[in-house]
């Protein structure tokens, strides 16, 4: 079935939008009974054990009895009072009004959900699109509202509603009875069980895609763990590689200069061996002029030596001649 605006797949989004928000209408429906009733157990006796304290410090103050009843009538007093006040301090504290009161707001903001719903069905006036992120933003809105949780008894008695055929809530108004009888009117008896078989069967369907998806994001998530850790060990093989680079080049240029040193040392002792060369050369150059100039001299003094003889020799013979 379509209308005008909506296809027979938008439909059927709406129909399970619809029962969600039934079933949200339940729970907290139930959770708000479940602490009304909790709420009830404290408030009665605290205003019964008001009452009749109010009635023994009545009886207390009258002239019927003696002092000694009066001075009973005056303690129970006491003790009903204090009795009251533990029963009111200890509903206060446990918050089972507020309670009370969160889910019931929450379950009539459901209805009104329900009922929205029901119209965009059968009169379509929005696009499906926008009214459904404006759902959402509804369901949000209740979520963020009521702060409670609901018991897990509640969706468990949510579960054995549905197995036992009770689609209508426990205090749903006249128009969801009325919506609830036009379905008893289509459905009839034979069709019922298979009805419900197929309300267990989305259901159940609902639950396995929910653990898919759950399972889904794990394994996602595990992936994500696994690529994050390889790119940890990648960066770190990759710093160790560096490092080992840095470290050879290091090992390298410590290598060279080493060498160069060497190389240099050994230069260093080449030319002074060199210049040692030269210097030794040197002084045998100076040592041959040396004894080059002892030479000359000698001889000079030799010829000195024969000049002087052979003037004398001429001195002798003039000096001969001249006697003679």
């Amino acid at each position: 079935m379509t209308t005008e605006n909506h296809t027979a797949s938008e439909i059927a989004i709406l129909q399970k939008f619809k029962k969600r928000v039934k079933k949200e209408r339940f729970v907290n429906n139930q959770a708000s009974i479940y602490y009304g009733k909790l709420n009830t157990k404290f408030i009665i006796p605290s205003i019964l054990i008001t009452g009749f304290s109010s009635v023994a410090s009545f009886l207390s103050s009258s002239d019927f009895f003696g002092e000694d009843g009066k001075a009973a009538f005056a303690i129970g007093v006491g003790v009903l009072t204090a009795g009251a006040t533990i029963f009111q301090s200890l509903s206060s504290s446990y918050g089972f009004q507020v309670k009370h009161d969160s889910f019931q707001r929450a379950a009539d903001a459901y209805d009104r959900l329900i009922t929205k719903i029901d119209f965009e069905i059968y009169n379509p006036n929005e696009k499906f699109s926008e009214f459904c992120e404006e759902l959402e933003a509804d369901i949000l809105k209740i979520k963020n509202d009521c702060k409670y949780l609901p018991p897990l008894s509640i969706y468990q008695m949510y579960k054995k509603h549905i197995t036992e055929g009770l689609t209508n809530d426990s205090n749903s108004d006249t128009s969801s009875n009325h919506e609830y009888n036009q379905q008893n009117v289509v459905l009839n008896i034979e069709n019922l069980s298979s009805f419900l078989e197929q309300m267990k069967q989305e259901d159940n369907k609902e639950e396995v895609k929910e653990v898919k998806e759950v399972k889904e994001v794990q394994e996602v998530k595990e992936v994500k763990e696994v690529q994050e850790v390889q790119e940890v060990q990648e960066v770190q093989e990759v710093q160790e590689v560096q490092e080992v680079q840095e470290v050879k080049e290091v090992q390298e240029v410590k290598e060279v200069q080493e060498v160069q040193e060497v190389k240099e040392v050994k230069e260093v002792k080449e030319v002074k061996e060199e210049v040692k060369q030269e210097e030794e050369k040197q002084e045998e150059k100076s040592n041959d002029c040396r004894n080059d100039d002892v030479g000359h001299r000698e001889t000079r003094d030799i010829i000195e030596l024969l000049q002087n003889i052979s003037e004398d020799k001429n001195n002798d013979n003039l000096g001969n001649e001249s006697n003679v």
